[in-house]
């Protein structure tokens, strides 16, 4: 873990570096943001990509505690050696320095708890803070932006689609059209995304120093961009970087929002100037590719054949015994559940079988806790063998051959076509047979597991796929006359999604019904408005669960918008703002009424 923490941090550093020494100086914004959001993340991830040099033995390896390790005094004439593990073995008690190890690992583990926990508390404290202070304050809409206008002195700043910015100067017209586009560019570009993510990782790894500077280097390269979006309006250096100049009056902000006034250098100034060659910004833009590829090589782990590993990667059948004592062998391998879950969750695919030989006297709960890993790892095919039991004395290997068989002709049963009615009977009768040698077998193995389900008779089959015909046929032509306020949404057992008859996708309800409900243009095909507007949804009992939660969500999600939109329209705040209860909020579902009709799925 050290040598993983070590090696990031390096990769982290060596970027940054070529980015402060290559590309900052090159007015390559939107290239330079992406890169220093790709450098952190390649840094966490670039021991696991398998193309390095060297062996990846030390990744996750932890050095040996001192509880594990006695020094045996030699005999004269001998030089001293080490026994690993050999307090363990006899028995002696740990000394001094095993208790000195073991308060050292569990005082750092809880200061790095404590202190990540208070950074947690700190973040979400933020975030409830700018909440609260956007649902204190009065806010206006500015090029589908938020302004929220609030009484501290500090400089306009930006949280996701926020801008904060003082009651008084935006009124007095302090706040000129320049500064809130310079903050705009923060709000369209998505800046507030980045911040939380590096955020995020300082909560996590906030002892490591490269997030820190990270962090700085972000934020002034969402200053270059905002910068270069409200010059490239037209708008004066001088009286540009005057704003800014008088921005230093005031007070920051806090650490998660984009500020107007962060860095006011001279390198930001001097970027303002800069000319930009689309040749020179080319070249640099292809250098990091081959830092990046000296990076995994030196870093990545090495790439394992399968026979370097103890256990091959990939095996069609496993053989898993657990003994008397308790004991698991995973192909003649002893290892414990947590190896076991490991090793399954490692494979490419599922093995196709899994042959479990349990003793009789095994504890239960290791029993259970096995299978629960098989089911876990999707190990769902499984052999049971009683390893204790007289095998001359069963039919197992018959009844395993008969299931095999039986499974067999299910496959080739099902993929019949619907027209070869009298291959169906033919097969489904030796199924019958098979199945019934089945039940006889399992009677005289009683520690069998049950046979699997006979499918459907070829009668049912027609009927069910007569039904399924039935089900996939075109709807109906629409009646002649049309209920203009009525929007019927169907969903079928195959999740298809059908709008008055017509298929869409979820992404599509959104603004079809935000067109029905609403009608701005008076459409006489829509509804009068959003007062006369039902919603009827259907579904049947084969329909998708979660295609109806994803489309009922749509739904409600339209309502909310037209509500936030009505609410801004009368009252210059939010729907969600207004108090419960209130006559402002009546009003508004007055306004906006959710009428929305659920049928009973139909048979």
């Amino acid at each position: 873990m050290i040598s993983y923490l070590i090696f990031s941090t390096l990769s982290m550093g060596l970027l940054l570096l070529f980015y402060h020494t290559v590309l900052e100086q090159e007015k390559i914004h939107h290239f330079n943001r992406g890169f220093l959001i790709f450098a952190l993340i390649f840094s966490l991830i670039v021991q696991f990509l398998p193309f390095g040099l060297f062996a990846d033995t030390t990744l996750w390896t932890t050095s040996p505690t001192f509880s594990s390790i006695e020094t045996i005094q030699p005999n004269p004439g001998q030089s001293a050696t080490y026994s690993q593990s050999s307090q363990i073995e006899s028995g002696a008690p740990a000394g001094l320095s095993f208790s000195l190890n073991d308060l050292v690992f569990w005082s750092l583990l809880l200061i790095y708890f404590g202190v990540t926990s208070a950074l947690f508390i700190r973040f979400l404290r933020l975030i409830h803070m700018i909440q609260l202070k956007s649902n204190r304050n009065p806010v206006r809409l500015y090029e589908g932006a938020t302004v929220v206008l609030h009484n501290e002195k500090t400089v306009p700043y930006t949280f996701l689609k926020t801008i904060f910015v003082n009651r008084k100067h935006f009124q007095s017209g302090a706040i000129t059209k320049d500064i809130l586009r310079h903050e705009l560019s923060h709000v369209r570009q998505m800046h507030s995304l980045d911040i939380l993510f590096i955020e995020l990782l300082k909560i996590v790894m906030w002892f490591n120093p490269m997030l820190y500077l990270y962090k700085k280097a972000m934020m002034l390269n969402h200053e270059f961009l905002a910068d270069q979006a409200v010059l490239s309006t037209g708008t004066p250096l001088t009286s540009y970087q005057q704003l800014l100049f008088d921005a230093l009056q005031l007070r920051a902000p806090h650490g998660l929002s984009s500020n107007f006034s962060f860095s006011i250098t001279k390198k930001r100034f001097t970027m303002m100037t800069k000319t930009h060659s689309r040749l020179r910004s080319a070249i640099k833009m292809m250098l990091p590719a081959p830092l990046i590829i000296v990076l995994v090589l030196l870093f990545g782990c090495e790439s394992k054949s399968p026979n370097s590993a103890d256990i091959p990667p990939a095996q069609d059948e496993i053989a898993i015994q657990i003994t008397e004592g308790d004991v698991i062998r995973l192909n003649g391998k002893e290892v414990n559940i947590e190896a076991l879950n490991t090793y399954l969750s490692e494979l490419p695919e599922p093995p196709e079988v899994v042959h479990l030989n349990v003793s009789h006297k095994a504890t239960f709960g290791l029993i259970t806790d096995v299978q629960q890993v098989l089911r876990m790892n999707d190990a769902l095919r499984i052999r049971y063998k009683a390893s204790d039991r007289d095998p001359a004395t069963t039919n197992e290997l018959e009844y395993d051959q008969l299931t095999e068989e039986f499974l067999d002709s299910v496959g080739v049963y099902l993929n019949l076509p619907p027209t070869d009615i009298q291959s169906r009977e033919s097969v489904y009768n030796n199924l019958i047979q098979t199945y019934d040698s089945l039940k006889i077998k399992m009677d005289q193995f009683p520690d069998a597991p049950p046979p699997p389900p006979l499918p459907p008779s070829p009668e049912n089959r027609i009927d069910l796929e007569q039904e399924d015909i039935d089900i996939k046929r075109p709807p109906l032509p629409p009646p002649p006359v049309k209920t203009r306020n009525l929007m019927n949404i169907r969903i079928d057992h195959t999740g298809t999604i059908y709008m008055n008859d017509a298929p869409v996708s979820v992404d599509e309800i959104l603004p079809r019904l935000t067109d029905f409900i609403a009608n701005p243009n008076g459409d006489s095909n829509l509804s009068e408005g959003p007062e006369f507007a039902v919603i009827g949804i259907k579904t049947d009992r084969h329909t998708p669960y979660d295609i109806y939660l994803d489309a009922l969500d749509e739904v409600m999600l339209v309502y909310d918008q037209l509500r936030n939109s009505a609410a801004m329209e009368r009252y210059g705040v939010t729907y969600t703002s207004l108090s419960d209860g209130s006559d402002q909020k009546q009003a508004i579902n007055s306004e906006v009424p959710k009428r929305i009709s659920i049928a009973v799925p139909r048979q």
